[in-house]
């Protein structure tokens, strides 16, 4: 199994897991290989979403930034080209769910069609793990008020609403 495989497996792993704590759908289906989005399903009140999903190795700290090993930010990031395909699924009547998998039982939901900050824009060279290659990376940061963060099956954070913990 290459690096992709190998990810998209996993990941799939913990978004059924997160569903079997949180039950927020009453369906999931994996997208098929190289489908811009990882997942479908409908939420338990029937509407349809289309799910990107990015396991991250970061924490969410008290102070309400996501910290990993190079960075501590606000921000999660979503390459420009996936949060364009992704939001073009609201014409299709999907809702378009952008989740990620933190460490420590943390996982940051964000309603792409429903955030209120405008996202940060970035463009740099970045080291792809699974091309084994750099690339040139154009990255949009989403800020942590327009995430959903659940910690286990609670949520601890609505959309739109300021850190406070």
């Amino acid at each position: 199994m290459n690096y992709f495989e190998t990810n998209e497996k996993n990941d799939w792993k913990l978004l059924t897991e997160f569903n079997e704590k949180t039950h927020l759908f009453k369906n999931l289906t994996q997208c098929p290989e190289k489908h811009h989005a990882d997942a479908s399903g409908q939420t338990q009140d029937g509407r349809s979403v289309v799910i990107e999903l990015k396991k991250r190795n970061v924490v969410l700290t008290k102070s309400g930034k996501f910290s990993g090993t190079t960075f501590k930010d606000e921000n999660l990031f979503i390459e420009a080209h996936k949060f364009c395909d992704m939001w073009t699924e609201t014409f299709d009547g999907n809702i378009p769910l952008y989740i990620n998998l933190l460490e420590n039982d943390v996982v940051a939901v964000y309603i792409l069609n429903s955030i209120t900050t405008k996202p940060t824009t970035q463009k740099k060279i970045i080291k792809s793990n699974g091309y084994q290659a750099f690339e040139i990376g154009h990255r949009m940061g989403l800020n942590i008020k327009d995430a959903l963060i659940f910690k286990g099956n609670k949520i601890i954070k609505k959309q739109g609403e300021e850190w406070k913990q």
